[in-house]
């Protein structure tokens, strides 16, 4: 590797608060370096500690992302999944927990294809759309189908702010 390049950093912080983390010592200097907000993304099993979604999205750690990022991307599956029998489970608190702190959410990934779309919405991403803002209040969300997500905000509230794959918009 040449003097300009870098290794790409791990996909995202662990937030433990009991360990030394790099990942979040990195944005907190990126925090330090921009003005533009900062969305943590969350995966199921973090793979630098092996922690679940759930641990990294306790109370506690709400709190200290909050202290660094505007928002938070987890997976729309950890807002509201589909439990055992096939149907949707009744929504976590994620996002209600997140707005307490300040916190926006803009889960991932929204897509047009069925085996993509919350049972038993398989017909139309415009009611998974529905369920997740309006029923949920999410703030945004990362998409593969900007097209589809504008035309849904275009239609319910008159607008939409589309950067990069990411749509936020306010009910």
């Amino acid at each position: 590797m040449g003097p300009q390049q870098r290794t790409p950093p791990r996909s995202y912080s662990t937030l433990d608060p009991s360990t030394p983390d790099p990942q979040f010592q990195n944005l907190k200097t990126i925090k330090r370096r921009t003005a533009l907000p900062l969305v943590l993304l969350v995966n199921e099993v973090a793979p630098d500690s092996g922690l679940t979604h759930l641990q990294l999205t306790t109370d506690k750690q709400l709190d200290r992302i909050a202290r660094v990022c505007a928002g938070l991307g987890p997976s729309k599956d950890f807002i509201v999944h589909t439990n055992a029998e096939g149907t949707l489970a009744e929504p976590t608190s994620l996002v209600a927990r997140a707005h307490t702190r300040g916190l926006q959410v803009h889960p991932y990934t929204f897509r047009n294809e069925a085996q993509y779309l919350a049972f038993p919405l398989f017909a139309d991403p415009r009611q998974e759309y529905d369920l997740q803002f309006k029923r949920q209040g999410i703030n945004g969300g990362f998409t593969d189908n900007p097209a589809t997500l504008a035309d849904y905000f275009a239609q319910v509230r008159g607008s939409a702010v589309l950067c990069a794959g990411l749509l936020t918009a306010s009910f």
